[in-house]
C-alpha cells in the first residue's frame, strides 16, 4: 500500500517537476515524509534518485521531440552547478552543525517560499536585463549559483533558477524550465554521489527503489508533453498557478515535524 501512495506522489510530483524545471523533490520529501515513517536520509535518497531520473529523462524526451536544443550555455550550467552543488553540500553540512535541524529545515522552506514569490512577480512583470550573459565564464558562474541555491533550498532547483536563466541569459519560460533541469541533474547528482558514500546507513527497499525510478520515468514523459501541447500564455498561467500551489505546501510543511 506504501509503494502505491508514493507512485501517486512521486508521478505527481515529477510531472510538476518536468514542465516547470523545479525537479519534484520540493514536492517529493514533504509528502513522503508525512505519509510514510521511513528516516529523513532514507527519504532524501528516494526523492534525489527520482528527480535524477526525471532530468535525465526529460532532457532526452524533449531533446527527441524537439521541445528544447541544448547549445553550449547547459554544458556551462552543468560544469557550474556541479561546482556549486558541491558548495552547497558543504555550506548545508556545516549549518546543520552550527543550527537544529528544525531550524535549518524552517530557513530553507522560508528561503524557498521568498524565491518562489520573486519567480511570480517576475512572471508578471519583469524583463532580460539589456544585454543577455554570453560569456562562458559568467554562465558557468551563474551555474555555480544555481547549483548552490539547489542543495541550499533542498528543492534541487526551482523558481529562482527559471527567474536567472530568464533574465540573465534572455530564455523564454520554457527554455528556462528545460534548462534549469541541466542544474537540477548536476546538483542532484553531486548529492547522490555523497550519499552513496554513506549508502550502508541508509535504510532502503530495492522494490521501493523500483517504484520511484518507474514513477519518475512517467512524470517526466508526462511532464514534457504537457509543456510541449500548451501555448506559451496557458503554460505561463500554469507555471505560476503550480509556483503558487508550492507557496502553500511550504507553509504546511513549516508545521510538520
Amino acid at each position: 500500500m506504501a509503494n502505491v501512495v508514493y507512485l501517486v506522489i512521486v508521478v505527481s510530483a515529477n510531472i510538476i517537476g518536468s514542465f516547470s524545471g523545479m525537479g519534484g523533490g520540493i514536492i517529493i520529501k514533504p509528502l513522503v515524509s508525512i505519509f510514510s515513517h521511513l528516516p529523513l536520509t532514507t527519504v532524501i535518497f528516494y526523492s534525489n534518485l527520482s528527480v535524477l531520473v526525471m532530468c535525465l529523462t526529460s532532457m532526452s524526451y524533449a531533446t527527441y521531440k524537439k521541445e528544447t536544443h541544448y547549445d553550449r550555455r547547459a554544458l556551462y550550467i552543468l560544469i557550474g552547478s556541479v561546482i556549486g552543488g558541491a558548495l552547497g553540500s558543504y555550506l548545508l553540512t556545516q549549518a546543520l552543525l552550527l543550527w537544529p535541524s528544525n531550524l535549518v529545515k524552517n530557513g530553507q522552506l522560508l528561503l524557498t517560499t521568498a524565491t518562489i514569490i520573486a519567480g511570480i512577480a517576475y512572471q508578471l512583470k519583469g524583463q532580460p536585463i539589456r544585454h543577455v550573459w554570453n560569456n562562458a565564464v559568467l554562465i558557468s558562474a551563474l551555474g555555480v549559483v544555481l547549483g548552490i541555491f539547489s542543495i541550499i533550498l533542498g528543492i534541487g532547483g526551482g523558481p529562482i533558477n527559471v527567474l536567472l536563466l530568464m533574465m540573465l541569459l534572455g530564455l523564454s519560460l520554457k527554455q528556462a524550465a528545460s534548462y534549469s533541469l541541466v542544474s537540477v541533474l548536476a546538483s542532484v547528482f553531486v548529492r547522490l554521489t555523497l550519499n552513496f558514500i554513506h549508502i550502508s546507513h541508509i535504510q532502503y527497499s530495492t522494490v521501493t527503489i523500483a517504484v520511484f525510478i518507474i514513477s519518475a520515468l512517467i512524470g517526466a514523459v508526462c511532464g514534457i508533453y504537457i509543456k510541449h501541447h500548451l501555448a506559451n500564455k496557458r503554460f505561463k498561467n500554469l507555471y505560476i498557478t503550480t509556483l503558487c500551489g508550492v507557496i502553500v505546501l511550504n507553509i504546511v510543511n513549516l508545521f510538520v515535524a
